[in-house]
């Protein structure tokens, strides 16, 4: 966080400096990282303050005895954990285009008709189906060749593309949920 602080003074400065104004462009591009990095450095510090009380509430409700209020500050704490490994996350595409969105595509068919990649819910084939003898059972151990903990809840059917296996997940931020939609 140190760095975040020291890259918002800079730019702080290089905003409050003479003729800074005088090419709007570069102005407004520097405001954005200025607002970009006060984010970022504001959501790291809010962060750090609601573990900190959190956890002096907790060490109270273990000194008090009080099991309901420690079970669902034990809860926040997990929440927290969930909440820095998606930052943490953020922080692996943090490259010079990772700021703009993208829509990644893949186009069914390029391995071949013979590949199985399954590059939309589909399948290969457009029909939700893949070739071959599918298992009729499976458990945690019988029928899996392997399996990686995925954080959030999985929000889309995987993608098999070669030896890649392509995933979406969405992890909540914070405790705020989603507005009823209307009609529901």
């Amino acid at each position: 966080m140190p760095a975040l602080q020291r890259r918002a003074d800079s730019l702080e400065k290089e905003a409050t400096a003479p003729g800074f104004w005088d090419n709007p462009q570069h102005a407004q591009s520097m405001m954005r990282d200025l607002a970009a990095v006060r984010g970022e450095f504001e959501t790291w510090t809010d962060l750090e303050g609601d573990i900190a009380n959190t956890a002096e509430l907790l060490a109270l409700a273990l000194e008090e005895d009080d099991d309901t209020l420690g079970t669902q500050l034990a809860a926040e704490l997990k929440n927290y954990s969930n909440i820095v490994a998606s930052l943490e996350f953020e922080l692996q595409l943090s490259g010079e285009y990772d700021t703009r969105p993208a829509i990644p595509y893949v186009k069914q068919g390029a391995g071949g008709v013979d590949a199985q990649d399954w590059s939309s819910w589909r399948g290969s084939q457009d029909n939700g189906m893949a070739r071959g003898d599918a298992p009729l059972t499976w458990s945690e151990t019988d029928r899996v060749k392997w399996k990686a903990a995925i954080p959030g809840r999985g929000h889309s059917s995987p993608v098999v593309w070669g030896d890649q296996i392509f995933v979406t997940t969405a992890v909540q931020i914070g405790s705020q949920t989603a507005p009823p939609r209307s009609g529901r």
